[in-house]
Order: C-alpha cells, then sequence, then structure tokens
C-alpha cells in the first residue's frame, strides 16, 4: 500500500465514525428518580435539586464509565448532562444509563432558618451532550421534592435499602433472616426527600460534622406503610455523611408497628409519597414470619358530578366495581367496629403530582375469583358482571345507568366461582348532600378569608370530605391540597386559608388561576354495610361514596 494511502486510512476511519455517530436520544418517560425509578406524571418529567436521577435512552455514552471517586465530575467518556443549562455531576454512563445528581441551584437552598431560590414551579431543559452532538431537551417540572427510597435489588421495587439500628450503634442490612424489632431503631437510605440546610457544593460528599438535615420544617411528616400505621416515627431526615445525593432518615418503630416479611413501606413529603418498598419486621428481630392469608372483598358504589367550564351545568358519572383478594392477615388490618369521630381541622400536603409507581412483579394483592355478579336496584336493572380477564385485584367493573345512586337499596348476587361462594347481599345507600355554596367555575376565592362550602342533607352516619386544590399550572398536574373532614349533619365545612397549623397552604403563592374543590361522601367506617360469604375469611364490604368536583375557581 503506497505511503499517502495508509496515512489516509486513520482519518478516512475517523471520518466515517464521525458520520455513523448517532447523537444521544432520551427515552419518553426516560429521567426517573434513581431510586425509586418513579417517572413522569402525564408524561411530564419532574427533577428535585439536589437528588440523584436517572436518563434512560440511547447513544448516551460511547462506553460504561463510572466517577473515579468524589468530587464526581462534569463529564465521563465525553458525555456531560445540563439541567436548566446547569452541568450535572456524573456517577456513571453508558449507552443505555446515566446516574447523576440534580444541581442544588435548581431547587431552593436553605440558610439561615430560611429556604429561597431555585426554579420551583418551572419547566426547564434536561440534556444530553456527547461527541456526537446534543439530545433534544426533555422538559422537567422542578418540585421541592419527590422521595423514593432505594431497593437492595434495584429498580424500585421489593426489599428496601434498609439497616437496622443496634442499641450499640451497629447497623446490619434488614433481610428476612435479619428482621428490624418493634420499638427498634431503623436508617432508611433514598433520594430527592426535599431542599437541605446549607448542602454541600454540587458533586461534594455530606459532611460528617455538622449533618446536613432537611431544611423545611415538617417536609419530613412520617414513615407510612399501606395502612397508615401509627408504629413509625421520624427521629432525624437528611443527608447520608460520605454520600453524594443519598437521603437517610432515622426511624424508630412503635410497639404496635405491623410485623411480617414484606411490610410495606412509604416515605411522605410535602409535595410526594414516596412508591413502596418492603421491610421485614418481627418481635425480637431475626428471621420474620408470613401470616396465613386472609381473603376479604370490596363491593364498591360512586358517583362522580363535575362542574367545569366546558361543563357548567355539571356531568355525572356513576361507577360498581368489586374486588376479591387475599393478602398475609398481619398485613391487612380489621375494620373497626366502633366509628372514631373525625378528627378536627384541615390538614394540607402535596396534591397531584406525585410520579407513578414502577410495576414490580409479585407486588400487591392475591386476587381471588368469585364467578358472574348480578346487580339489582339500579334503573334498566338487573345488570350482569363477569370477571375481568386482567386477573388483577379489580376485578369487575363497569358504570351504571343514568340516574343510578340517588338513594335506596341495592343488591349483588354472586354466583360463586373458584374461591368464594356464591353470596346476596344488600346495601342502603341515603339520597346525595345538595351543595348550597355557588361554586361556578370563574368564582374568585379570598385568600385573606376563610373559605366554607354549605350544603343541606346529610346524617350523623356520613362523613363529608372538602378538599381545596390550588394547581401550580393550568394543566392541573402539580397542586397543594387541603383536606377538611366533618360530620354531614354539621352542614358545613370551612378552611381557614391563611393558617392551618400556622403555616400559610398556599406555598406557591396567594394567587393561583386553577383550583379545584372536592366534596366527597362517604358512610363512617364503623357504619359501613357488611356481608359473609363462603370462601372469604374477613366479612365483605360494601364502600359508597358520592363525589363532586368543582373545577376552574381562583383563589387571590
Amino acid at each position: 500500500m503506497p505511503k499517502l494511502q495508509r496515512a489516509l486510512v486513520p482519518f478516512l476511519l475517523a471520518a466515517c465514525e464521525g458520520l455513523l455517530a448517532q447523537k444521544p436520544v432520551i427515552k419518553p418517560n426516560g429521567v426517573v428518580n434513581a431510586a425509586s425509578y418513579a417517572g413522569s406524571v402525564k408524561g411530564e418529567a419532574l427533577v428535585v435539586g439536589g437528588a440523584i436521577f436517572s436518563i434512560f435512552g440511547e447513544n448516551l455514552a460511547a462506553s460504561e464509565q463510572k466517577a473515579p471517586g468524589t468530587p464526581l465530575p462534569m463529564s465521563l467518556g465525553g458525555t456531560s448532562v445540563t439541567v436548566g443549562g446547569i452541568a450535572a455531576p456524573l456517577f456513571y454512563v453508558s449507552p443505555g444509563q446515566i446516574n447523576f445528581e440534580v444541581p442544588h441551584a435548581v431547587g431552593p437552598v436553605c440558610r439561615g432558618g430560611s429556604c429561597s431560590g431555585g426554579r420551583v414551579g418551572e419547566r426547564i431543559p434536561v440534556v444530553v451532550t456527547t461527541a456526537a452532538g446534543a439530545s433534544d431537551p426533555v422538559l422537567a417540572f422542578v418540585q421541592e421534592d419527590a422521595p423514593g427510597i432505594f431497593s437492595q435489588e434495584g429498580g424500585g421495587c421489593g426489599p428496601g435499602l434498609i439497616q437496622n439500628v443496634a442499641a450499640d450503634g451497629s447497623v446490619t442490612l434488614n433481610t428476612r433472616s435479619n428482621s428490624a424489632s418493634p420499638g427498634g431503631f431503623i436508617t432508611i437510605y433514598g433520594t430527592g426527600l426535599g431542599p437541605l440546610y446549607s448542602p454541600p457544593e454540587d458533586g461534594q460528599p455530606a459532611r460528617v460534622q455538622p449533618l446536613t438535615g432537611l431544611g423545611l420544617p415538617g417536609v419530613f411528616l412520617g414513615i407510612e406503610d399501606f395502612q397508615w400505621s401509627p408504629g413509625v416515627r421520624p427521629w432525624w431526615a437528611g443527608l447520608t455523611p460520605g454520600l453524594v445525593g443519598v437521603n437517610q432518615v432515622n426511624v424508630l418503630l412503635g410497639d404496635d408497628v405491623f410485623e411480617g416479611c414484606a411490610v410495606p413501606l412509604q416515605i411522605r413529603s410535602l409535595w410526594g409519597l414516596s412508591p413502596p418498598v418492603t421491610i421485614s419486621i418481627w418481635k425480637g428481630g431475626g428471621p420474620c414470619q408470613d401470616a396465613p392469608p386472609a381473603s376479604f372483598a370490596n363491593l364498591g358504589w360512586r358517583k362522580v358530578t363535575t362542574t367545569s367550564p366546558e361543563s357548567p351545568s355539571g356531568v355525572a358519572e356513576a361507577t360498581f366495581t368489586a374486588s376479591f383478594a387475599s393478602a398475609p392477615e398481619n398485613l391487612v388490618v380489621p375494620s373497626p367496629d366502633p366509628a372514631d369521630p373525625p378528627f378536627r381541622g384541615c390538614r394540607c400536603g402535596g396534591g397531584p403530582g406525585i410520579p407513578p409507581s414502577p410495576q414490580c412483579k409479585g407486588a400487591g394483592l392475591t386476587a381471588l375469583g368469585a364467578g358472574t355478579l348480578t346487580l339489582e336496584g339500579v334503573p334498566g336493572g338487573p345488570l350482569t358482571l363477569l370477571p375481568s380477564a386482567s386477573g388483577d385485584a379489580t376485578g369487575y367493573s363497569t358504570p351504571l345507568p343514568a340516574g343510578s345512586l340517588e338513594g335506596g337499596t341495592l343488591r349483588v348476587t354472586a354466583a360463586g366461582g373458584a374461591d368464594v361462594g356464591g353470596f346476596e347481599t344488600d346495601v342502603t345507600v341515603p339520597p346525595p348532600i345538595q351543595v348550597t355554596t355557588s361554586l361556578a367555575p370563574g368564582r374568585v376565592i379570598n385568600f385573606t378569608e376563610p373559605f366554607s362550602v354549605a350544603w343541606s342533607g346529610g346524617n350523623p352516619d356520613t362523613l363529608v370530605w372538602m378538599r381545596l386544590i390550588a394547581y401550580r399550572d393550568q394543566e392541573g398536574i402539580f397542586g397543594i391540597a387541603c383536606d377538611c373532614p366533618v360530620l354531614a349533619s354539621e352542614g358545613m365545612a370551612k378552611l381557614d386559608m391563611f393558617a392551618p397549623f400556622g403555616t400559610p397552604i398556599l406555598l406557591i403563592g396567594q394567587r393561583s388561576e386553577n383550583v379545584e374543590v372536592v366534596l366527597t361522601i362517604t358512610p363512617l367506617t364503623g357504619k359501613l354495610t357488611r356481608f359473609t360469604a363462603p370462601g372469604l375469611t374477613r366479612e365483605g364490604r360494601h364502600e359508597w361514596s358520592y363525589e363532586y368536583h368543582f373545577k376552574g375557581l381562583k383563589i387571590r
């Protein structure tokens, strides 16, 4: 081969490689919390300042590369990421995945007892850049928090990354053979819990002294399992010393916490509720035990009436659902016979905008078969329902004819199936309440005055939940909500707009051009209609509700 030709070969190969290289592509819903893998809401991604997030896509890097140490680099193997135009520290890159820390400046930073700055409420671009060019930007909504718990297997499913803390301070991994004991401490590891007080610089590990805690009082509200156990109390939450972007929550388990090998566990923050992981809890620690399964049934009657700018006169839809399922006995909370009086006052927190959980294999309840159902007492009835072919816990669902659920007696008859035998049960649903307060689209609610909704009808056995949701945007994806429960016989629910618990509810400001008021009417728990059926170890129950949605209101 002539010398000139030999000299041109490397340049030609390099040129071809440049022509063949393709720019990076971020997949739809490809920006997710790195702990939970929870992604977008209604197709829109979100990010949290200082949290660890992942990007999934194609051509994201030329090869797999890991950060050699801290501080984390802003470029790995020729790949870089910007969030809102700010360079993001990188943990890991590969052709299909990137793990990065969202720059702290994206969210509010807390110093001197207050939190400020950041771009909360904005939609900012996430961009991956390689030698082949920059990806098309993905717009992500900036939220104060979106908690996720790391799982031992990765991907947000199964046992959580949780340590048991012994009396001498030593820690061990929580497993089926090494359970946490009621009355003991645990440490939960996650990311995205919220703004931090005096955080480290981007890419730098959290310091040991002083510790970096959450910056907003009340952001961390507690640990919950699916049954809202009162037996867990947060002790401290902040950054894990020596690590970048990892939150830890130290929790004291009460003596009344649920026990079992797969107790579902979640973290609630101001704006979100983490997808669940599982924890092993057993008295005295050591190997856990799963209880025998309990089987139960829920028959649901629901009517929703929605008033909106598009339908100012209101649209009503009634539905029936039924589920027959089983779960370990020690994870199924028995329904109390007496009804505890509802708590007084209003509770406020994050409204809609929580990312959905990943689909974890083997998670949730086991569906049971009850055969064909027949509904009587509805217009045009009886109606016949076959179980759905999907095999999920909600095996039956049907819209009900117009005019359904106006008060009266309803009957469900089951032919019986492989797991649940035949039965017949009636429920008497009272007439709906009549809302007397005008909540027509366009009504302006005064932020400086108490807000109340009045109605006629209702009885002491019925509860009304008034929810006010102030959305941050016209799309209605993110907002803050306040819930106010009262007995229906009281005829009115009232919300102090400015200071429930001494803090303004509208952390997004004193104005919202997209407000929704929801009234949900249900029976008190102790007044639910119950029934028995062959194959059920617990009583089944009827759950009915009326819902009124008033959309298109404003707060000024």
